[in-house]
């Protein structure tokens, strides 16, 4: 591969050289833009772009500056001729001990880089971790997309062009790594290739790699409707509304019909409602964003409502997407009257505003989800918010039936079972009330115990006479009698409404704090 090759952001690169171009061409020293962001997450190739634009203008001087010296001294820059100022990796400045108070000198030395039109700045990092404050002091943002799927296959083709690949494995990989930066891709095919042997590799070995990068970035890695259970109709129906139009938009495009733009699942814990969202972002090929009201809580006032932007900035930056939100009636609940509320009442406005602001943007969905729709504001959930919701309930039998199957063979617990059908068929009429993620713990937990009884018989020579359907039942029966206890004298509704009302005590209380500081 081209070592200055990025493939999928051509069209960037190009705008960003027009720039520059038309920018010293026009000899107007007020011309603009006197600056150019390059946003972009890690590997998607900025450092490539500037040396692209050094490559690309040969005799322009272009000169890289520290960004310690834009804080730490004063600047003596006063250019001669059309010069480039390059600033990388500003989304590391917080990281490296930059403080709010550093902001003023970093603003004034990056005024001096461009005050007699000569020059021009081009700033590289990751908008989500750079201070808003160096955003909005550039004239133009460029945004470096993830590459899209033939961007990946010449990805692939380049880096691995020593090995036999054909056109359906390139595929395979191509779409395996969706979603991951090209510069990702680029080390898993070096990693893919230093295991080959004979010019050949196994496809499989991209899935371990990206495995890894998943887990290693805190990314939703695989996900598909076998994971679920019991939910068929259901699945169907969202099928319809969200894959359907995506697969098929040329039918849809015909009689002007969108994507929905907000989706509300909701039900009880454990039914599978994250595991949706995730099985629709890997199906539907976007980029998935999530926060829950832990993640955007903060105890300065306005704060909470800027982290809620926040994270409706990204995905619409990084369309298509989907936004998913946690237990989104923690944030969204009714509004109240009370006095003190009005903070409360600011966090709900500022999500009903986000939402109405996707609505001129394609290709992003919000998916919320909570376990109780009851106590969500009215306002959320008309039509052009959350445009449709899906009760997502307890499995039946029958679909009990079909959990009890995925997890047995998950945890390869068949072994164990001399008749696997009638120790699926007692268990499912045992669980009765027992969600998806309750069954998963009753063979995960199952598991545990014959991995404990082989210990035990093959290292310390204590055998158990139990069998496999004995082992399972004890499971079950410890899972009930825990449960009892845990749902002993409580009332679900109330426990919410009562975390509720201590996140709104949370919040005036901030409220009073700084009231407190004004009257001081």
């Amino acid at each position: 591969m081209s070592e200055n090759k990025i493939y999928g952001a051509e069209k960037e690169i190009s705008e960003i050289i027009k720039t520059i171009e038309e920018k010293f061409a026009s000899g107007n020293k007020d011309a603009q833009p006197n600056s150019i962001f390059i946003d972009g997450e890690s590997g998607t190739g900025k450092t490539t772009i500037l040396e692209n634009i050094k490559e690309h203008f040969g005799k322009l001087s272009i000169r890289f500056i520290d960004i310690y010296d834009l804080v730490d001294r004063e600047l003596m820059i006063r250019p001669q001729k059309p010069t480039v100022f390059t600033l990388d990796q500003l989304d590391r400045l917080e990281e490296l001990g930059f403080a709010e108070e550093d902001l003023q000198n970093f603003l004034e030395n990056f005024s001096k880089l461009v005050e007699n039109g000569k020059g021009i700045v081009i700033g590289l990092g990751d908008s989500s971790k750079v201070f808003p404050e160096i955003i909005d002091f550039f004239d133009k943002r460029i945004k470096i997309p993830f590459p899209d799927e033939e961007a990946r296959k010449e990805i692939i083709k380049s880096a691995l062009k020593d090995i036999n690949l054909n056109e359906k494995e390139v595929e395979d990989i191509a779409k395996m790594t969706y979603g991951i930066p090209g510069g990702e891709i680029i080390v898993m095919c070096k990693e893919a290739h230093r295991k080959s042997t004979n010019h050949t590799i196994d496809v499989n070995d991209f899935a371990n790699e990206v495995k890894l990068y998943n887990n290693k970035n805190n990314k939703i890695g695989r996900h598909d409707w076998d994971n679920l259970g019991g939910l068929k109709n259901i699945i169907e129906e969202i099928k319809k509304d969200v894959i359907e139009p995506l697969e098929y938009s040329n039918y849809y495009n015909e009689y002007n019909l969108d994507l929905p733009k907000g989706i509300l699942l909701y039900g009880p814990p454990g039914t599978g409602k994250t595991t949706i969202a995730k099985i629709l972002a890997n199906e539907s090929r976007f980029n998935f964003f999530s926060f829950s009201m832990s993640d955007v809580l903060n105890k300065f006032v306005g704060d909470s409502e800027k982290n809620i932007s926040k994270y409706f900035k990204k995905a619409r930056e990084n369309s298509p997407s989907i936004l998913f939100i946690d237990e989104i009636e923690s944030i969204g609940s009714a509004r109240d009257d009370g006095v003190n509320s009005k903070i409360y009442n600011s966090l709900i406005n500022e999500l009903l505003h986000q939402m109405d602001g996707i609505n001129e943007i394609k290709n992003v969905v919000v998916i919320g989800a909570t376990n109780f729709p009851e106590l969500l504001d009215p306002a959320l959930v008309r039509p052009g918010r959350f445009d449709k919701s899906y009760e997502i309930p307890l499995p039946d039998e029958e679909g009990r039936k079909e959990i009890l199957k995925i997890y047995i063979n998950k945890f390869n617990l068949r072994k164990e079972l001399s008749d696997e059908n009638a120790m699926i068929d007692y268990l499912a009429n045992e669980t009765d009330l027992f969600s998806g993620a309750d069954i998963m713990q009753l063979c995960k937990n199952a598991g545990k115990e014959f991995a404990h009884t082989n210990i035990m018989r093959k290292e310390f020579n204590k055998p158990n006479n139990e069998t496999g359907a004995e082992i399972f039942e004890r499971v079950l029966s410890k899972m009930k009698k825990d449960k009892d206890q845990k749902n002993e004298h409580k009332e679900v509704g109330f426990i919410k409404h009562t975390e509720i009302k201590k996140f709104k005590n949370m919040l005036r209380l901030a409220d009073a704090l700084e009231k407190s500081k004004e009257i001081g």
